[in-house]
Order: structure tokens, then C-alpha cells, then sequence
């Protein structure tokens, strides 16, 4: 995956020793495989909205269907995955915001990222790995803690109710909180 070594080439320019790799969405499996790059560095992956069900990826189906949406009508599509993304009464200003976002996207590498998740093995990173996962999800797509731990077994997740999938975005100040807490509890762990 090219963007875990993009997060090992800042962390080594950084001069960075020991780091917890946080990642939303792909971000998620992106600092999975980031923690192989960097094994004596990556004290703890945190996920945003990411990693719900580590045993279970997307049919494969499924993602060339979404590779070819992209491809053939790219914008009605996006627009379909952000209402999906998001709770309906979301701020309307940060609905707008998100859906700019991701239409300033190309339509190839939207699709190109579909078709690796199509084929990606979320449990082939984690063969090996001494260090907690933690993810901080929103409760549109349900987190199945006990499915994932039968899998990694330092595993754990908070669901914050009434988020989609930017719930840095959505409610920033519970977010922090939130984050602060697993921080702190990661900590106390060492």
C-alpha cells in the first residue's frame, strides 16, 4: 500500500521515535500497514471510522461495481457515497463542505482506491502485531468489537452515537475528548 510508506518516509524525516498512527477511513488499513514499516516505532494504531469488522471485507463484486461507477458517472456517484458517509440532518454547511471534498477527487484514483479495497486482506497486517488497535467510529456502520478481537485481540473501539464518517468534522469537541481518553488510556497501559 503506497500511502503507508508515505507515513513512514514523514515519520523517519520527522526524526520521530516511538508514534501512534491515527487514520480515518482507508487511513485505517494505511496505518495498519504503516505499523509493518515501522515496527520498533508504532506504539498504537487509532482508526476513524475504519476497521468496523476486520474478518469481513467488501465482495469483491462490490467494489467493481463502485470502480466502474467512478469511472462512468463519476459525480452522481460521489454525491450517493457522501449521503451515505453522513446522518441526513448533518450541518448542511459541512454537508456541502464534505461533498466538495470528495468531488475534487479524479475519477480513476476514486476507482483505483475501490478496486484495492475490493481484494485488500485487513488480517494480513495484523499477523504479528504486539500493539493495540483503537478506533473511534460513528454508528452508521455498525463496529463489531467482539468479532474483531476474536481476530486481534487488542482490540477495542468507541461507537459515537448520532456520527457518520468525519466525526472529527461532525462534533470536533467530543471528538478531541474522545481521543484524548483513548490516548490517555493507552497510556496508562504502558
Amino acid at each position: 500500500m503506497p500511502f503507508a510508506k508515505d507515513v513512514q518516509t514523514v515519520v523517519e524525516k520527522e526524526g520521530l521515535r516511538r508514534v501512534v498512527i491515527l487514520g480515518n477511513s482507508l487511513g485505517g488499513p494505511v496505518a495498519l500497514q504503516a505499523t509493518r514499516l515501522m515496527p520498533k516505532r508504532a506504539m498504537a494504531v487509532i482508526a476513524v471510522d475504519s476497521l468496523q469488522s476486520l474478518a469481513q471485507k467488501p465482495p469483491a463484486n462490490w467494489a467493481k461495481e463502485q470502480a466502474k461507477a467512478f469511472r462512468d458517472d463519476f459525480t452522481p456517484t460521489m454525491k450517493k457515497m457522501v449521503r451515505a458517509l453522513l446522518h441526513p440532518d448533518t450541518d448542511p454547511k459541512l454537508y456541502a463542505w464534505v461533498e466538495k471534498q470528495m468531488l475534487d477527487n479524479q475519477p480513476e484514483t476514486a476507482a483505483s482506491i475501490m478496486e484495492s479495497l475490493g481484494t485488500y486482506d485487513f488480517t494480513a497486517p495484523l499477523k504479528g502485531l504486539l500493539i493495540p488497535i483503537r478506533c473511534i467510529n460513528g454508528d452508521l456502520f455498525p463496529t463489531d468489537i467482539e468479532a474483531n478481537r476474536q481476530v486481534y485481540r487488542d482490540f477495542d473501539a468507541v461507537v459515537l452515537k448520532h456520527m457518520g464518517h468525519y466525526p472529527m468534522l461532525e462534533n470536533p469537541e467530543l471528538f478531541n475528548q474522545t481521543l484524548t481518553r483513548v490516548l490517555k488510556d493507552l497510556a496508562e497501559k504502558k
